[in-house]
């Protein structure tokens, strides 16, 4: 029998037997594969924002495709929904959230790859026991498992199949002995995260001594090893020296908030380790002033050509900064700048010039201190950019001809978090240039007013797009109330007192949708998801943590809704797509 001829039955069972990465598989075979595999994966993995979506979680039963149940928020789980979870979840795969309340049992779930973090010996105890210890991928150990992993380094090969390995300690020694021994018991260990401890080098660890005098390969701890990542740990200049002859095989490199016990020297060090990496790719680091030195001119030649992603971590915008973004920048093709100014700061010039140097970059994050970008320039400085993140700045347009794009932008993913953006952005110019975006995410963003505006709608105007996703949390409108609007400081409160939020054309899904009014104004402000703009929604979240009133309202009820709109005109937040696959909206603000 043909694959494309088997029924929805006969697949179900199949997809009941097989873990994410072979449904992504399945998902090729054929087109009507496509179709229903495609649909198990939309529902594969849940994402819960507030306690109140867990405990409706519990109560829904056909939860049996779920693979990932991700929380972000402290659980302490009510006696019986762990149980209850085995029974209504058994393929779970990945459960992630932030552990509260007593140890728990995650045994029963034979595919189980990742778990939430172990804090405790009675939880590592009562894991190292369970037969399912050999099926995990993922570890994450905290302060006393750690110690208990001092006493018996030996014990993690009840972990064979680990390939990511997270240590959290309080500082502890952590010696070449005890990573030799770790690494030798984690064979196919691939990822590993340091964070808080204290790194023995050379001169303080006897064994290590030894093995230096012996040669470069006797330093060799994990070749196959391909990420390391050290946060906020103890290091010495010496361990960084010698970690390109530890682990030759990585690719990707992170530094992050380390505390270097020699300064002097741990610079060059650094620099010198970089340069022999032959794999890496990946670099992130709080230390790139060290970059300024003639010592780093080899090591910055080294990494052109083989430098894909960059993550640089407060760091200034300075003509030098320039000039060395155009030397190590111009093969990036993914970079993060946590940008360091002090507020209020004047526009980038020397920033944004600095791009001229990065053609090849499709991704980009920048984290800012309340800088100004011009969100034409930035795009049409990087015209391969297809993922875009914006953090703690202000958005608007620069108005100048040389920005307006001659072809379309190839832009697919927009962030923005905590933002004031300037109309003319989402309700124009990313409509109109940008026709490829698929996902956008607006968290804790604002639009700006001018106090002649009489009508503060949002609109997100993107009519001819079918989206993939979208978020949005926390929008609201703001006034501008200087004349000088380089001041940027904008009313504490907003006279507009209503807001309602615009979907379109619900009755074709077979959703359940939730109608929320806010506590004591049901007939007043009633928060909508008209019928106008939107052709189809296949999944739907609404969440919200202060709200006490919520109401189930089915696709019939909905289309028995009519002019609500109408009702209320002003203050309004309304999305204009051809169709969105996946919708999450959570709390409208008044400003």
């Amino acid at each position: 029998m043909a694959a494309s001829r088997l029924p929805n039955e006969i697949l179900e069972v199949i997809s009941t037997s097989m873990v994410m990465a072979d449904l992504r598989i399945c998902s090729g075979v054929c087109r009507s594969w496509q179709t229903f595999f495609k649909f198990v994966l939309q529902r594969a993995t849940v994402h819960l924002k507030f306690e109140v979506q867990l405990r409706m979680f519990f109560r829904r039963r056909s939860l049996h495709q779920v693979r990932q149940l991700r929380c972000k928020f402290p659980v302490a789980f009510e006696a019986g929904e762990l149980s209850q979870l085995r029974r209504h979840c058994p393929l779970l795969e990945w459960i992630d959230f932030v552990p509260w309340g007593q140890p728990y049992d995650f045994s029963g779930w034979p595919q189980l790859q990742q778990i939430p973090p172990i804090r405790t010996r009675v939880e590592l105890d009562c894991l190292l026991t369970s037969r399912h210890c050999r099926a995990l991928h993922h570890l994450v150990l905290k302060d006393e498992p750690l110690l208990s992993l001092h006493a018996r380094p030996s014990s993690l090969r009840s972990f064979g199949s680990l390939q990511h390995l997270e240590l959290h300690g309080m500082m502890e020694a952590l010696c070449d002995t005890m990573l030799r021994t770790m690494h030798a018991s984690l064979p196919h260990l691939l990822h590993l995260v340091l964070s808080n401890l204290w790194l023995k080098s050379a001169e303080e660890d006897e064994e290590q001594q030894h093995s230096a005098e012996q040669g470069a390969d006797a330093l060799v701890l994990a070749p196959d090893l391909r990420s390391l990542k050290l946060n906020g740990s103890r290091v010495s200049s010496c361990w960084i020296a010698q970690l390109a002859h530890k682990y030759p095989g990585l690719d990707t490199l992170e530094f992050s908030s380390i505390e270097p016990l020699h300064s002097g020297s741990f610079g060059p060090a650094l620099v010198k380790t970089i340069g022999q990496l032959p794999r890496l790719t990946s670099l992130k680091t709080n230390f790139f002033d060290w970059f300024h030195e003639p010592h780093a001119k080899m090591a910055l030649d080294r990494m052109v050509g083989r430098l894909t992603q960059l993550e640089l971590i407060n760091v200034s915008v300075t003509p030098s900064f320039s000039s060395l973004i155009g030397i190590v920048q111009s093969h990036l093709t993914a970079a993060t700048l946590k940008i360091n100014h002090a507020p209020p700061s004047p526009p980038s010039p020397s920033f944004l010039s600095s791009l001229q140097y990065c053609a090849r970059l499709t991704s980009l994050v920048i984290h800012a201190t309340k800088d100004r970008y011009f969100f034409d320039s930035l795009l049409d400085q990087l015209t391969m950019l297809e993922t875009l993140r914006l953090d703690n700045a202000e958005l608007c347009l620069s108005g100048e001809a040389h920005a307006i794009p001659t072809r379309p932008h190839p832009l697919r993913s927009l962030t923005l978090e905590d933002v004031s953006f300037w109309p003319g952005i989402l309700d124009g110019y990313v409509g109109h240039h940008c026709p490829g975006l698929i996902d956008l995410r607006l968290q804790s963003c604002a639009q700006v007013f001018l106090p002649t505006d009489t009508r503060a709608e949002i609109r997100i105007d993107l009519s001819r797009h079918s989206l993939r996703s979208v978020e949005i949390n926390r929008l609201r409108p703001i006034v501008l109330t200087k004349a000088n609007y380089h001041w940027r400081r904008y009313s504490s409160a907003c006279s507009f007192s209503t807001a309602i939020f615009s979907l379109a054309q619900l009755e074709t899904a077979d959703e359940t949708w939730w109608h929320i009014p806010t506590p004591g104004e049901q007939s007043h402000a009633v928060w909508t998801l008209s019928a106008k703009d939107i052709a189809r929604v296949t999944s739907y979240r609404m969440t919200t943590h202060d709200w006490t009133q919520t109401t189930a309202m089915t696709r019939e009820d909905w289309t028995s809704k009519e002019n609500w709109e109408k009702d209320i005109p002003y203050g309004c937040v309304t999305l204009c797509c051809q169709s969105v696959a996946e919708f999450t909206y959570c709390d409208i603000e008044w400003a």
